[in-house]
């Protein structure tokens, strides 16, 4: 029950119960929507700074799945949206690598922009209309990509390092 309550964007926890003398209410604290991602990550032993605590308006998770082989540890978290009456899409996907792997990355022909943010470069892209977030913390590779502008990219990658 409680990972429906998660896929919808509410966690039953964070209800927070209030009233006055006339009147009763729930109010829910206001947890990242990320929030199960980051505790999953730490689950499997995987502590770095790595996933935004912000996210464009309205995205809630819709599904989180975990991989391991013998030469990675995946992670892939979709959210989605309904914005000017169509369905977006936003997925975190983090690649923690036992080995000299290498994923490759479609882009169009404006290039990638760094953006540099605790020492760490962060490349964000376009590809077909859809921008991609693109980083390395260690051995872990990091992307995101979906429905959002450049400007939210850069608010995305600013959120992963605030405390």
């Amino acid at each position: 029950v409680t990972v429906t309550a998660y896929a919808f964007g509410y966690n039953p926890i964070a209800a927070v119960a209030r009233w006055t003398d006339s009147q009763f209410w729930f109010e829910t604290e206001n947890i990242s929507a990320t929030n199960e991602l980051i505790v999953t990550l730490k689950d499997y032993g995987v502590e770095e700074q790595l996933v935004p605590t912000w996210l464009p308006v309205e995205y809630k998770l819709k599904s989180l799945n975990a991989f391991e082989s013998d030469y990675k540890l995946s992670f892939n978290a979709v959210y989605t949206r309904f914005m000017d009456n169509k369905n977006e899409e936003l997925s975190i996907n983090i690649v923690k690598k036992q080995n000299e792997t290498n994923i490759i990355y479609e882009i169009d022909n404006n290039g990638a922009l760094p953006f540099k943010v605790n020492d760490i470069d962060h490349y964000i892209m376009d590809n077909l209309g859809k921008y991609r977030i693109v980083w390395q913390n260690g051995d872990v590779e990091c992307y995101i990509s979906g429905d959002f502008t450049e400007n939210e990219a850069t608010k995305m990658i600013d959120s992963i390092y605030k405390e």
